[in-house]
């Protein structure tokens, strides 16, 4: 409200994992991280961006979060082989 005070840490928790997301997406050219993708202060952008996927395939991801992530163009199915070979290479650096 006008005080300040944030009603719903939820929302803003999803807000600021997108904007980790939206910098990943600068500095990468994509924001398809890896499942074990963990920021330099700890947080799990990979797990999180996993459960957008698996939140949208259930339809339990609202419109407005789902148009914000195909904006950024998530890519919302991967294949297996996708996903270990991406992993791997971010690994080896």
């Amino acid at each position: 409200d006008n005080i300040g005070i944030i009603w719903d840490n939820r929302s803003t928790s999803w807000e600021s994992m997108y904007l980790l997301l939206l910098e990943i997406q600068r500095q990468e050219g994509n924001c398809n991280v890896p499942f074990s993708y963990v920021t330099q202060d700890g947080k799990k952008l990979g797990i999180w961006l996993m459960s957008q996927r698996n939140k949208r395939r259930k339809s339990k991801l609202s419109k407005e979060r789902e148009q914000k992530l195909d904006e950024v163009g998530i890519k919302w199915v991967l294949r297996k082989k996708q996903i270990i070979i991406r992993d791997r290479n971010k690994m080896l650096g």
